[in-house]
């Protein structure tokens, strides 16, 4: 009531904004339409609805759409879960793999919640709080390989989900059945066993031979009911079968090799023996990308020359596909599965090829470090690539003017470690924190020793 306070004329500020939507980011869908699996997702929405199965595995052969499945029951089932939704997918190869951790696998799942880590806080501890409050569904894709090179790993990530909270839920994909999560309490499995049934088979197959204009294909509708038949309604082998219909004479050819073609292996192997020389040159590259893809500039790095021709080679027989919006190429498990089992690159090509890809990637992380979306699309690469670095400092020294990129990569960290701090990621930053230090016990600069154990 004191009259002689007047606290003047005031904006009016900006509008309170609420957004009621949930936090998290749902998983990319990987195809614009989905076919079939109408049985599938009804099983799905009901264990996501039932509080005795928390843990929903989703296991099957590769390529048979466990992705695809997963992602499209949990954008129908995005109601339920007022916590939000994040997705979480684990390295295609066995080298970067071996390196994740549950926490590594964890602290994604919650920065993909925008749940906040202090450096002494532990992710599962963070995720079980916010899922106790607000019912939240956590994705993990593509753990097969993971599974099998960390089986510790693995087990500690079972622990977290033997106390995550109804009604909560883990969706997970592989593809052999794991006993470890298979005996926890609340565990559910759905097998894949089989492709897409008739219908929707045909017409995923249109579909795909409209989208790449398969000509020779859609002016023979007749034959596409025969190559469900004989791929037994598999997706990723319809995909690749529909590709090599665009070759000259290749649905002939296709028909008449049909018998031969089994699995998704010898699929696989069919359509890179129709590559080009340009595509076969490319196609072992793709092993050194753990993430899955790549920007057309860091497969150039790797190659250390134009991959154009033979990304596109590559693109025409689906072993890879195009993301325009990214500019970014992508491909399926099952291309890496079969570089690495028939055409690896020789060790000594290998440790090239890593050279020029640890160049390329300081100063392409260097220059983006802010960006941190662009950043997290590229993470598992870059961090196999902090990896090589680390594996050659600590080997046979490289060459004087290679030893000093190499020292550079690890104070720099790709452009990492804002992105490490501001998503939590606390446990690698420490990490190359420590090793710079360990690095700068060497060096005759005080004051670059004094700014890592001072970050540290």
């Amino acid at each position: 009531g004191d009259q002689t306070i007047r606290l003047g004329p005031l904006p009016p500020g900006d509008p309170l904004i609420e957004d009621g939507r949930p936090p998290g980011r749902p998983p990319a869908s990987p195809a614009d339409v989905f076919f079939g699996r109408s049985g599938e997702l009804v099983e799905l929405a009901r264990a996501l609805a039932d509080d005795r199965r928390r843990i929903i595995l989703v296991t099957g052969t590769s390529g048979m759409g466990k992705t695809a499945l997963a992602a499209e029951a949990a954008h129908r089932n995005a109601w339920r879960f007022t916590g939000g939704i994040t997705w979480a997918d684990a390295p295609q190869t066995k080298d970067a793999a071996a390196t994740l951790t549950a926490d590594d696998l964890l602290t994604r799942l919650a920065a993909n919640l925008e749940l906040s880590l202090r450096p002494n806080e532990h992710p599962a501890d963070v995720l079980l709080d916010h899922c106790s409050r607000r019912p939240t569904l956590l994705v993990l894709d593509n753990l097969e390989t993971w599974a099998l090179e960390c089986r510790g790993e693995c087990r500690r990530l079972a622990d977290f989900l033997a106390r995550l909270p109804a009604p909560s839920r883990a969706l997970i994909t592989l593809r052999p059945p794991l006993e470890d999560l298979e005996r926890l309490r609340g565990a559910w499995t759905l097998p894949l066993q089989r492709g897409l049934d008739e219908m929707p088979a045909i017409a995923l197959t249109r579909h795909l031979a409209q989208a790449s204009q398969a000509a020779q294909l859609l002016e023979r509708p007749d034959a596409i009911p025969q190559l469900v038949g004989a791929l037994h309604g598999h997706p990723r082998m319809l995909e690749l079968a529909v590709a090599q219909t665009k070759r000259p004479g290749g649905l002939d050819r296709l028909l008449r090799d049909l018998p031969g073609l089994s699995g998704l292996d010898e699929l696989v192997g069919w359509s890179v023996r129709l590559l080009g020389d340009a595509g076969r040159a490319v196609l072992p590259y793709l092993a050194l990308f753990p993430a899955g893809s790549c920007t057309p500039e860091a497969m150039a790095a790797a190659r250390g020359a134009d991959p154009l021709d033979g990304l596109t080679d590559l693109y025409n027989a689906a072993l890879v596909a195009y993301d325009d919006r990214n500019d970014r190429y992508t491909w399926h498990a099952s291309a890496v599965d079969w570089v690495e089992r028939y055409s690896p690159l020789p060790e000594e090509e290998r440790k090239a090829e890593r050279i020029r890809l640890l160049e390329y990637y300081t100063e392409w992380g260097n220059q983006h470090s802010e960006d941190h979306n662009l950043l997290e699309r590229d993470y598992p690469n870059l961090m196999s690539a902090l990896e090589w670095a680390w594996d050659i400092l600590q080997g046979e020294a490289p060459p004087d003017h290679h030893r000093v990129g190499k020292e550079a990569i690890v104070w720099d960290c790709l452009g990492l470690r804002g992105f490490w701090g501001v998503r939590g990621f606390w446990r690698e930053r420490i990490v190359w924190l420590e090793r710079a230090v360990e690095l700068g016990k060497g060096l005759e600069d005080k004051i670059l020793r004094q700014q890592h154990s001072s970050n540290l």
